[in-house]
């Protein structure tokens, strides 16, 4: 048997070894020789790993058995919830890509082989380790918390950390990548603490099963991953917690309406992001250069009033400031001149109010994203911080949603 005192020094163990092997998983993924053996030798590590940790004795998790269904309902709940809430952004958006997956029955096998064994080795090491501070740690949630940020650093995109060059490209990995890990990771824990290993392992495998065989998965921007991966992993933590409060009769610290109180928190926090993608038909983009001074000043944000008909493209009239693609690029200017060829369809000339020379190509209607209703001064700043290290052409927006 493990003494109290053993427990803490076999997670210890434990999670080292996992850590060892995910920085030589990583690093040999980047290697083209090693990386096709990457793909065996990993998943094969944490069945090992799984193996293990179920033929330890393993400390008691505070989770009451007799709730066990409870939370592996909830559990699939919060991960229906969680798929639905990431389509209608992508559908809203349309944004809704071919899946990059193979689909093929050979292609999904081998899905299913690099995925499952690390989520239940994942989540039998973080029920192991919650296991062992709650039993012979004097601060449990403390090595609660560090082994979460442990487990949510492990699974970050390395490859992508070490190719950050730039200030705007550090925000946007923070952003989209490293506090979407952590925040995740932390709900993990606490469905392990309150509902046991099965449910945590239920959560992952549906969300990462279901994006592995559907054919089309939503391609959201950066910002709308960051805004769903923070906020829903903090209301579900938030929920499971309460519930967990009920089931144990214990207090949970805070006011009864603490839980309609973050459901709106989370709704506003949805909205607000789904406001900066483009759900909705007005949304913001920052202005980055002078072109438009001295109406329009680099850090000011500009209100955008989206263009979806024919209509509205034959209602715009000279001296209207629209916002358009060219190329990979969103630009903000002025209509100078409209033209209208033989069979009636329009083009237009477009300049920015600080320019010298108007602008050297036609813009089309396919092109136009909307037309400037208003304009917020300054509140854009931080992003033309963040962009000051790339070199934007003129009249250039961070906002790239259609």
């Amino acid at each position: 048997m493990i003494s109290r005192r053993n427990y803490g020094l076999t997670a210890f163990l434990l999670t080292g070894v996992a850590i060892s092997a995910t920085l030589f998983y990583r690093i040999s993924s980047a290697n083209s020789f090693l990386k096709g053996y990457c793909s065996f030798w990993y998943p094969l590590f944490w069945f090992g790993l799984a193996l293990i940790v179920l033929y330890l004795p393993r400390p008691h998790l505070p989770a009451r058995l007799r709730s066990g269904e409870l939370f592996v309902g909830l559990a699939l709940s919060c991960a229906a919830v969680f798929i639905f809430v990431q389509f209608l952004a992508g559908f809203l958006l349309k944004k809704i890509a071919a899946s990059p997956y193979d689909l093929s029955p050979k292609g999904i096998l081998i899905n299913f082989r690099d995925l499952l064994p690390p989520i239940v080795g994942f989540e039998l090491l973080r029920a192991y380790t919650i296991g062992a501070a709650c039993r012979g740690s004097r601060y449990p949630h403390l090595w609660i918390i560090l082994e979460a940020l442990i487990l949510g650093t492990m699974q970050l995109p390395f490859a992508k950390f070490a190719a950050l060059q730039t200030s705007e490209s550090l925000f946007i990995f923070l952003a989209k990548d490293l506090l979407p890990s952590l925040v995740q990771s932390g709900f993990l824990s606490i469905l392990v603490y309150c509902g046991g290993v099965f449910p945590a392992i239920l959560y992952r495998s549906v969300i990462s099963i279901f994006l592995h065989i559907f054919p089309f998965l939503p391609s959201l921007p950066w910002i709308g991953d960051s805004v769903l991966g923070i906020a829903f992993p903090v209301f579900a933590s938030l929920f499971i917690w309460e519930q967990y409060g009920y089931v144990t009769h214990r207090k949970i610290r805070g006011k009864p309406e603490s839980l309609p109180q973050t459901a709106i928190t989370l709704i506003l926090c949805i909205t607000s992001g789904w406001f900066v993608v483009g759900v909705f038909p007005v949304y913001p983009s920052v202005i980055l250069t002078g072109s438009m001074e001295p109406d329009i000043k680099p850090g000011d944000v500009v209100l955008i009033e989206k263009i979806k008909t024919e209509q509205e493209i034959y209602s715009l009239s000279e001296s209207d400031i629209i916002n358009f693609k060219r190329g990979n690029i969103v630009i903000t200017h002025r209509i100078i001149q409209i033209l209208c060829d033989e069979n009636g369809n329009l083009s237009f000339r477009t300049k920015g109010d600080n320019n010298d020379t108007e602008d050297p190509e036609v813009v089309y209607p396919n092109d136009i994203k909307g037309i400037v209703d208003h304009t917020v001064p300054k509140i854009g700043l931080p992003v033309l911080w963040l962009r000051g290290q790339r070199s934007i052409p003129e009249g250039v927006t961070d906002n790239e949603t259609p």
